[in-house]
């Protein structure tokens, strides 16, 4: 399960009306689980997207977002592009309920545009 929300940490921020919100907010940094996706769609908005094994959704440039997988929780992260085309920062491939093989694959391109990120950074 995925959720992705356009903007920054700030905006989710502004976004917390209750105390309640940013308590879901903090804790959803340290890890996430389905219901705690449902609640941050239901308050912060943006899309949620179920995925199945072998499936991957891309969360776009400057988006936030954060993934249930079935093993370990992943907390909420900020994209900044790690995938290219072309030169242009496509966003962060996201990958759940993978095998280990898929995953360290789909590793690959995201290493080799990191390198790139890093080497334009300079």
């Amino acid at each position: 399960m995925l959720w992705v929300a356009p903007g920054g940490f700030s905006d989710l921020l502004e976004g917390c009306t209750k105390k309640k919100d940013l308590d879901l907010l903090v804790n959803s940094m340290r890890s996430v689980n389905p219901d705690t996706l449902r609640q941050l769609h239901e308050v912060f908005g943006g899309e949620l997207m179920t995925l199945g094994p072998g499936m991957g959704g891309v969360a776009p440039p400057r988006s936030v977002h954060a993934a249930y997988n079935t093993k370990p929780t992943l907390s909420i992260n900020y994209t900044l592009g790690l995938l290219e085309e072309k030169g242009r920062p496509l966003g962060t491939l996201l990958s759940v309920g993978t095998t280990t093989i898929w995953a360290e694959q789909q590793l690959a391109p995201i290493k080799h545009s990191l390198g790139t990120l890093r080497k334009r950074a300079r």
